[in-house]
Order: C-alpha cells, then structure tokens, then sequence
C-alpha cells in the first residue's frame, strides 16, 4: 500500500497534510539498496500528541524536533511517538532506516491547531501599594504576550505560559502606575496565530482617599464641618474625646453638625475609601469674634486708691460663659462672665503696697490678646507731709499776716478760721502762702491737706501773743536743696530789735543729730545790701532793726534722707525756747566728681522737675526724692558746666544702664538738647523758680533739655556724662518713675521750650 498526500495553506499560512488511502497492487520487492520514507498517518498539528507513521518492518525510527533525536517506537512496520509540546510553525524531521542500513526521511510543518479564546482576568480597581496581580485563561501549554498600557503609551510586557489547564497569570510592579490612571490590559498568543479571540480589559489606579474639607480654618463660632470625599467613603471625627460618624453619600459630600467646638480644641477628621485608602485632616480650633475685654473700679478718686477706699469691686465685661483671667499683682483668678457677659472681682486695698498698680484681663484660653484690658492705678495710702511757717507747738504770733505751707507738689491746701476757709494748691515745689487777716489771741486755723489720691493730713495752728518781733531767713540750706552728708555750712538772716541768743537743731524724722548754740554777740552783721532785700520782703516794719547774720560749720552723718529738718529757736536766758524758723532738705551720700575739686563736688538738687537752679559745678533738674513720679514729657534735665569759658562739650546719657548719645535719644522717639553759652541765668530762670541763687556768669554755659516720652512708664535710672574733649565725667545718677497719670505744667515746658532755644 502507498500512501499520497496533499498538503494546501491554511488561513495562518500553515501547511496541512492530508493523507489518503486507496488499495495498490503488492509491491514488488524493494530494492536491498533503497528505503522508503515513512509514511505519516493523519495531520500533524499542535494539538497532535502521539505522531504515528508506516515503514518498512524492521525499521529503526527517529524523529529530530528543536535539533533533539527522539527514538520512535516500530512495531510491524507502525510506529509511534508521543510529542513534547509543539507550535504551529515547528519542523518535524521523522527518520528511518531499514534492516539493511539504507536510510530516507519525510519532513512535514506542524500545522495550525484549534485554540481557544484569551480571557483576562482585572480587578475593577487596584491599589498602588502591593503588587498587581492579572489573570486569565486560554489553551492549555501555550505562550501568550501580556501587554498593559496607559493612554496608548506601553508601560508592561511580559510572555507568560498557560498550565495543562490553560491558566496563567502574571504580578506587576505598582510602582509603573500613577494614581487615577486607566490601564489596558492586552492578551493574544506569543506567535501572532490566533483563531481564537485575544483577551482585553482595563483597571483603574486607586491610591488614594479623596478629602477636601470647605474650610480650611474653624473658629469656636462655627458648628459644621463640611467638605467632600470619595462616595460612599467611611468618616470619623475626633474632638474633646468624642468620636462621630458618617458615610459620605453617592456624590461624595458629607456634613458634621450640632459641634460645640471651643478655642483651642483639636480636631481630627479621617476618611477610608472603599479600596481602604486613608485620608485625614486636622485643625486647631481658633478664637471666634470676642468683646474686647473692659474694666472698671469705682474709687474715691479715679485712677487712685487711697487710705480710705474700703473693700473694691473690680468690675469687668467680656464674651459671655468665656473664662477671663485676671491678673493682680503678679496673683492670678479665673472668673467666668455671666450671661451678659459681665464678672466681678473683689479686692483688698490693704494688701496692695503704695506704687503703681496694674490689673490686666484676657481670656483664660490665651487666645485674641488683643481683647485683653489693662488698668493702672496709683495705690498712695500715704497721708501728705504738711508743716507750715509755726513756732512752738503749731503756734503763730498774733501779728503774723502769712502762713507759709509746704505740702505735696499739687496737694489741695484749706485754711479754715470759723465759717471762712480759704483753698490753695500747692506748687511745683509743694509750697502756698495764706495771707492772714486780723487775729486775736487764743483762737486757732484747721490747716487741711489733701493730696492727688484723696489722702488728708490735718492740724490745728493757734494764734499766741507776740513774743520778740524776730524776723529769721534761713539762706543755707535752701528748701529742697541736697545737701552731701559730712561738713557743711549753716547761713540765717536775722532783723530784731534787740540782740537775741539761737540755737539750732537738724532732725532727721523727727530724731534730733545735731544740737549747736550761738550767742548773740557773736553773730556778724548783715551787709547793707542783705539787709535791706530782707526788710524788703515785710510790710509791717515799724521799728529800727538790727541786721545780723549767723554761721555755723556742722557734720552730718553719712546719710541718704529727704526728711532732714534745720530748726532755729530762741535761746535768751531765762524765757522758754521759742521756735523761730524751719527749713526742710535733704541729704545725700557722698560722691566725687571725677576731674572737680572736693570744694566743688556737692551739687545743688533742685527740688522739683520744673526749678532751674546753677552752682559752680552741676545742677540735675530733678526731684529731690528718689523714685519721684513723672509725666514722660516733663522729665527734663538742666545744668551749668564747671569749666572756664565756653568750651566745645557734649553730654551722654546713660538710660537703664544703656548709653545714648543726644542724636540716639532723638531716633528713640524723645528729643536732647544743649545750648553752650554765658546766658543771663539768673533772669531767664529766676521767674520761674523766684528766690534763685544768682549763678557766676562767667562761666561757660550749657542749659539741656532732655525729653524721655519714648521710655514705658516705670522706674528708670539717669547718669549724666559731661564729655569735654578726651575727658569724661560722671555727673549725677537720680531715679525716677515716669506715668501718663501725673499731671503736667504746660506753662513752664512752654516757657522752657520757648525761651531756651
């Protein structure tokens, strides 16, 4: 039997091999030097499995596949052979050869077989935070090409094999793939033959939670918290310790309302899609729209508290149910407004110390400082000074037509006789004069005063017979004159009619430091013109007086003390001290100035800010008292240099410890000035400060003018640097309190600013 083939081109350019069978005459017998080529049965594709032929028996058989020689199996003449796996395309050699060594082969192309179609396998969606996973089915023990790809742009291939059950599958790295991008999935066989349909779907990016809330700022005023997320995403929010739920609806909005949020709370808000993405957001609660915080207390004298005002109600206003902080001296309370928003505090004047005072409210969260309040006031529980122009125990001579008081700078003074009263208001220096009517012996004045806080100091002054028509000036020391603790000089006028014995005495608060006398003979006389400027100052001299003049050169101790007191009394043998006259100073340590003889190292101290006065060295326009209270723009300084001629000098300034220069104090906000020449002193400063010494003119001059307005109110300390070429000297050190709350003299800075440019 002889088999024939036709082998015709299939669709995929594959041969196929047909055989077919007829019956053929027996063969005559082969030649012993020929072989026939095997014969295949049926067509070999690349489904076909067991390849089966015809040769002549006896016939060895191999098959040569991928350049491999596979053995055959003959039996009569038959022979098989199971196949490994074989494509639509492979070469297919079968070799035989007879019993007799002769040899031939037949060669055939593996067709193409039947194939199923490619299915792929994608989740709807992936996330981008663990490997991809596709899938998907096709013929069993075939190779396939995966391709994905992003907007046309190839991102991953990869050729995978289907397993005896047509399964494959593939794991891609996310990290090819963006959030929110499609990706296309192709699948078709490695060879390009496909009868079957190839295999296509896409999947989307999902890496993350949408959450964008509509305000990115809460105050304490709002109650929602709004926003969108992904549909149908899971919220929580988080505040005060409480947790609320939600689930964002199909279009992804959400609401959380009804919140009691405070200043300062925090708030969280977390959102989880459906692929398990996460989103979060936090805020810290802010302050809302708030009342500006105001107080109020009600004293006997606005802006003071004194020695009379009983327990105080500090009384205030803010945002209603919102804790205010209270701070009083350094002492911290919380209170909460009512309803309206108004709190009260009571306070107790006695534990408060004389100074500055200042109470300051915010609210108790800290938030908003700029609705805070603050007050200050000036605690002054101290009654004024007053003395007056006495002798004896608070007595005056019936022929007396003044009553001379010193008091506080600016306390109200009332002379009361009977049903009459008469008012003044103490000057710069605390000094007034009552001009006294006709007086009868053995009644008596209220002398009253009542200073900036309410304070009042009273005594009773009785009216006695004349005892010695004595008239006494004390020159040295001169009120508020700083007088340097050790020796210094005593200098009283004296107008009498007959000679007169004196002694002195120099109190310090009342205790006595020294005692001296002085006879009446050995006083010198006063020089004409002295006496004739005394007799000048009295109306109602009459008789022939006696001028004279007494000295004396005392120590001191080494002291600091604005409350010393020089007394002069009557010393006549046989009669009862009277007292005479009484001047007030004070005493200071003592304090070298570099480069000035000792002669010349005690510095006259003007009493007050606005007395002038010139000594042969320095004068420092301030207040005798140590942290003395000041309005800011009233603090000026004034002086006259020590050197011979008018020589180029400057002054620094040294504030707090820091050193300015004129130019430095000008850029601060204050301004600095200085004048250097011989000026007639005397005139210029002599109408507002009368009685002033009259300063030697032939020296060189320098007049400052020093405005400390840009210092904060407070306790500051002043050093005056006097700089002549390469030299430097230290001047004064003073202390002082500036406040917006002192009244000011708008006349003198006028006069002064005017007259002194």
């Amino acid at each position: 039997m002889r088999l024939s083939g036709l082998a015709t081109p299939s669709s995929a350019e594959a041969t196929t091999i047909s055989i077919y069978f007829r019956p053929t005459p027996t063969p005559s017998p082969t030649p012993d030097n020929y072989c026939e080529p095997p014969v295949l049965m049926g067509e070999v594709n690349e489904n076909t499995e067991i390849l089966t032929g015809i040769v002549e028996k006896g016939s060895t058989v191999y098959v040569v596949l991928g350049g491999e020689n596979i053995p055959a199996v003959v039996t009569d003449g038959v022979f098989t052979l199971p196949l490994p796996a074989i494509k639509a395309g492979d070469r297919l050699v079968v070799h035989c050869e007879d019993a007799n060594g002769n040899t031939s082969e037949s060669v055939v192309k593996v067709a193409l077989g039947t194939r199923g179609a490619i299915q792929v396998v994608v989740p709807a969606a992936v996330r981008l935070d663990q490997p991809i996973q596709i899938s998907g089915s096709a013929t069993a023990n075939r190779e396939l090409l995966v391709r994905m790809s992003v907007g046309g742009a190839e991102r991953f291939t990869q050729l995978v094999q289907t397993d005896a059950d047509g399964v494959w599958s593939v794991q891609v790295d996310p990290g090819r793939f963006h959030h929110d991008e499609r990706v296309d999935v192709a699948a078709a066989y490695s060879d390009g033959l496909s009868p079957g349909a190839d295999g296509e779907d896409y999947f989307l990016c999902d890496s993350m939670c949408v959450l964008r809330p509509d305000d990115q700022r809460l105050t304490e005023d709002m109650t929602i918290i709004s926003g969108e997320a992904d549909p149908d995403a899971s919220l929580t929010l988080t505040y005060d310790g409480q947790n609320k739920q939600l689930t964002a609806d199909e279009y992804g909005r959400f609401a959380f309302d009804a919140l009691p949020l405070r200043a300062g709370m925090t708030v969280e808000l977390s959102a989880v899609d459906h692929m398990g993405n996460t989103a979060r957001a936090s805020w810290q609660v802010e302050a809302g729209e708030r009342a500006k915080i105001t107080l109020a207390l009600p004293t006997e004298r606005e802006g003071y508290i004194n020695s009379r005002d009983d327990t105080l109600i500090l009384m205030g206003a803010a945002k209603k149910n919102l804790d205010v902080i209270v701070e009083i001296q350094g002492a911290s309370t919380i209170v909460t407004p009512d309803d309206r928003g108004n709190f009260s505090v009571s306070l107790n004047p006695a534990a408060f110390e004389d100074g500055m005072l200042r109470i300051f409210a915010a609210y108790a969260d800290g938030f908003t400082p700029a609705c805070s309040a603050e007050m200050a006031l000036t605690v002054d529980t101290q009654a004024p000074m007053l003395t007056a122009s006495t002798i004896g125990d608070n007595e005056i001579e019936v022929t007396a037509t003044e009553l001379h008081v010193q008091s506080e700078p600016g306390a109200e003074l009332i002379l009361r006789a009977g049903l009459s009263e008469s008012r003044k208001t103490a000057d710069g220096q605390g000094n007034a004069v009552f001009s006294l009517g006709q007086q009868k012996v053995g009644t008596s004045y209220t002398l009253i005063a009542s200073d900036a806080a309410g304070n009042e100091t009273e005594q009773t002054i009785t009216v006695i017979e004349q005892i010695r028509d004595v008239r006494i000036q004390i020159n040295r020391p001169t009120r508020g004159e700083v007088v340097i603790g050790g020796r210094f000089g005593i200098d009283v006028f004296i107008l009498q009619t007959a000679p007169i014995d004196l002694y002195y005495t120099i109190t310090n608060n009342g205790e006595e430091l020294v005692r001296g006398e002085v006879d009446a003979d050995a006083m010198s006389d006063l020089r004409a013109r002295d006496k004739e400027k005394m007799e000048a100052q009295y109306d109602d001299l009459e008789a022939s007086y006696d001028g004279k003049r007494m000295r004396a050169n005392i120590v001191i101790p080494q002291m600091v003390s604005d409350s010393m007191m020089l007394s002069i009394y009557s010393n006549d043998e046989g009669t009862e001290p009277v007292l005479l006259a009484q001047q007030p100073f004070a005493c200071g340590a003592e304090e070298g100035i570099a480069g000035v003889d000792d002669d010349r190292a005690a510095a006259e101290m003007p009493q007050t800010v606005h007395e002038r006065v010139t000594t042969d060295t320095f004068a420092f326009g301030l207040d005798k008292a140590d942290t003395q209270v000041f309005a800011p723009s009233q603090v000026y300084l004034t002086g006259y240099n020590y050197s011979e001629g008018n020589l180029a000098m400057f002054f620094d300034y040294i504030i707090d410890g820091k050193r300015y220069t004129m130019k430095e104090i000008d850029e601060a906000g204050g301004s600095a000035n200085a004048t250097f020449k011989a000026r007639n002193v005397g005139k210029e400063l002599g109408e507002l400060v009368p009685g002033l010494k009259k300063p030697n003119t032939r020296r060189g001059g320098a007049i400052m003018l020093l405005d400390l307005s840009f210092l904060p109110e407070g306790e500051h300390e002043i050093q005056v640097v006097l700089i002549v070429g390469s030299d430097q000297y230290l001047m004064q050190s003073r202390r002082i309190v500036t406040s917006s709350s002192v009244e000011v003299d708008k006349n003198v800075t006028r006069t002064l600013q005017s007259r002194w440019q």
